[in-house]
């Protein structure tokens, strides 16, 4: 629509004023008719005056309302849409008086008009002028962040920033102490923003640029970039410090000390450095001898995988001549267990290990199903490993032996049977054999009938056995099949106290662990822990002592290979944060076990498969369970609460969905896993969210799985 579209009345009056013959009038001479040419004027005149006014001022068309530019360019335009508005108007007197009365009237109003023009024109040109020296100015500013490091190109930049600015002054009439004022500011803002492109590439480069520039620069600007600057110095300073701590080397022997990490971090750390520099270096440390223990704890692991597929490929081969790099990653227990594996030529179940482990299923499931069983694979033959891998999995099998189990465990309490003596384990092993054999004897899987009576008819064959020696009747009516360790640990979940006088000894299995904290029994109980289970080829508790403080750590940026930050709203720095910075380890650990896992797979027969899925769940929840290694929002074991570390909730998604990404797997297959494991365990589910994920796990999973797909880190993942 132009200014000429507006509504108009151009009809002219056929004979008279209001198109009424003039003879109706009376004499031309009269005074009526004079009065009728005055009215008839009057209203030509409103008329014009809203035609005018709807040109220059309408909030859509009008000429005002358009921008600077557009304005400037409509000069023409409005001027001939005034000049047809005036011929428009006069054409609509039809007698000489009506001209003579109207003439002035539309003259006046024109000149007006073209007078509002006029301003609003300067003013068009003055707006156009300010958006031209604004958008100077900053793609100066741009070529700043470019040419930081060039201190002549700078100097040449900066002159050009003030002059400008200068001109501008000149042309809007300011005073000199507006023009000098405006101009400090934008010259200072200027070397700000070259400085904080510096600061991000070279420190030492920027401090020096913020040196020289000091003449320049606003004093609340300068002040603020010198704690940039100071900041971005301790960042790298401690970033630097990490990366040396995440790359002292692990002994296999040996899980990582604390005193090392610290003794390290104590070398690196400035002897200028302010105290509280040095607490979060000290900080770093400990986080670093943490993670630095599931990673060894993790290669102990796989190492006694690794070696029990050797020994499967390589039959009879002696163990002295296996793969250098997989012996170079047992420990001394390991390797003495896989010695005693050959010389009787299979690999036998440490009875008190399935214990402990078959108690800890049943009755703490939770802890169980978080549980790397890998630690324990030189203590399983291969059947107890699927076995437990199976519960994990909630398997049919499990649901059945654990309502069995609680039937049985009730009747040796009444029968006064050690729960862990030789009559308990055999018991409880002809219960799992009944119902595993069951279906193929009966015909139909078990019902819960079924199963109660096939524990009971096991529990009274012991009951009345008069050949079975009787165990306390005070003692085990205390704590069914639980161990003092295992009551102290559910009185530390559950905050309420558990006796434990009289439960029944924990015959070979690991040793109660759980006095207080600082106690000497607490020591000497640490102590017997790592000797009992450093001597069955499984990991020694090496997770902080239970009640040590742990000073909250906001942690360092995620830095992507291409040397980018990942954002993440939820963080107070804008970032996502981590303990360690670098992502690759997360990719290469799920890499591997996609080719670990398609390795096995190879050739297609339902044992390898089988064999594959088993293998697949254990490495998820090495890596990604509860307190797994990439698991950074948590730590701790089967023997104590875990320690949650919440700041850190993001990345360990993110890890999630990296590895499995990385794996080979789809982001529907880790979504759907992540949820499976998410309902029963996890409290952020929503049960009316996809994938029973809430919005902000979901988020950070889908997060790494881009980052997997987006090639930025080393190698490939296959499906």
């Amino acid at each position: 629509m132009t200014f000429r579209d507006t509504p108009q009345d151009t009809e002219t009056p056929p004979t008279g004023p209001f198109g009424v013959p003039p003879e109706y009038f009376g004499p031309p001479d009269g005074e009526t008719a004079l009065r009728a040419d005055e009215m008839h004027a009057n209203r030509i005149e409103t008329q014009a005056m809203g035609a005018l006014r709807t040109a220059l001022h309408h909030p859509e068309t009008g000429f005002a309302s358009r921008p600077p530019t557009e304005r400037l360019a409509a000069l023409p335009e409005i001027q001939a849409t005034l000049d047809g508005i005036g011929e428009t108007f006069r054409a609509q007197a039809t007698t000489p008086r009506q001209r003579a009365i109207l003439g002035p009237l539309l003259d006046n109003h024109l000149e007006h008009a073209a007078t509002q023009v006029g301003r609003l024109a300067e003013q068009a040109l003055a707006e156009a002028d300010d958006g031209i020296v604004e958008s100077r100015i900053g793609s100066l500013q741009q070529d700043a962040a470019v040419n930081w490091d060039d201190p002549a190109r700078l100097r040449i930049l900066g002159r050009a920033v003030v002059t400008e600015r200068r001109s501008q002054g000149d042309r809007r009439g300011w005073d000199k102490t507006e023009t000098e004022t405006r101009g400090r500011q934008n010259a200072s803002d200027f070397y700000a923003t070259a400085i904080e492109a510096g600061i991000d590439k070279d420190i030492d480069r920027a401090g020096k640029l913020l040196t020289d520039a000091q003449g320049v620069l606003l004093p609340e600007r300068q002040a603020l970039l010198a704690r940039k600057l100071a900041e971005a110095r301790e960042a790298k300073h401690v970033a630097g410090i990490a990366g040396t701590l995440a790359a002292i080397p692990l002994d296999p022997a040996t899980p990582p000390q604390p005193e090392t990490y610290r003794a390290r971090a104590e070398e690196l750390t400035p002897d200028d450095a302010a105290p509280e520099l040095r607490a979060r270096i000290a900080q770093l440390a400990d986080t670093a001898q943490r993670h630095a223990t599931k990673y060894w704890q993790h290669d102990r692991n796989q190492a006694g995988l690794a070696a029990i597929d050797w020994m499967v490929s390589n039959p009879g081969a002696p163990v002295v001549t296996m793969d250098r790099k997989v012996a170079g990653q047992l420990s001394p227990e390991q390797r003495a267990r896989l010695q005693e594996m050959e010389s009787i030529g299979r690999l036998d179940t440490d009875p008190a290990v399935y214990a402990h482990l078959d108690r800890v299923a049943v009755y703490d499931p939770k802890t169980f199903a978080a549980t790397d069983l890998s630690q324990y694979r030189l203590a399983l033959d291969g059947q107890d490993y699927r076995r437990f891998t199976g519960f994990q999995k909630g398997d049919a099998i499990f649901a059945r032996y654990d309502r069995g189990r609680t039937v049985l465990d009730a009747g040796l309490i009444k029968a006064q049977l050690d729960p862990d003596g030789p009559e308990a384990r055999a018991a409880r092993d002809e219960l799992d054999k009944r119902l595993r054999s069951f279906e193929a004897i009966e015909g139909h899987p078990p019902t819960m009938a079924d199963i109660d009576r096939v524990a009971g008819d096991i529990a009274r064959g012991k009951i009345e056995d008069s050949n079975i020696a009787r165990a306390s009747g005070e003692a085990i009516a205390q704590a069914p099949s639980i161990t003092a360790a295992e009551a102290r640990e559910k009185s530390a979940l559950s905050g309420e106290p558990v006796k434990t006088e009289g439960l029944a000894a924990a015959r070979g299995t690991f040793p109660d662990i759980e006095p207080l904290p600082g106690s000497p029994e607490y020591k000497a109980a640490q102590d017997e822990a790592d000797r009992l289970s450093g001597g069955r080829g499984i990991a020694p508790n090496t997770e902080p002592p239970p009640g040590r403080p742990v000073t909250p750590n906001l942690g360092i940026p995620v830095v992507l290979p291409d040397g980018s930050y990942i954002p993440d709203r939820y963080s107070r720095t804008g970032h996502l944060m981590a303990p360690l910075p670098d992502l690759n380890p997360v990719a290469t650990a799920g890499r591997e076990a996609g080719v670990i896992y398609r390795k096995i797979m190879s050739g297609g027969d339902p044992v390898r498969v089988g064999l594959a899925q088993d293998y697949m769940i254990a490495t998820l929840g090495v890596h990604l369970g509860h307190a797994g290694l990439f698991d950074y929002q948590r730590e701790g074991s089967i023997f104590t609460r875990y320690q949650q570390h919440p700041q850190w909730r993001n990345v360990s998604n993110v890890n999630v969905g990296l590895f499995c990404q990385q794996a080979g797997l789809s982001l529907a297959g880790t979504l759907a896993i992540s949820g499976a494991f998410a309902l029963p365990f996890s409290a952020n589910r929503d049960l009316n969210a996809p994938y029973f994920l809430d919005h902000q796990t979901a988020e950070f999973i889908k997060l790494g799985h881009e980052l997997g797909e987006s090639g930025k880190f080393a190698g490939s993942a296959s499906r």
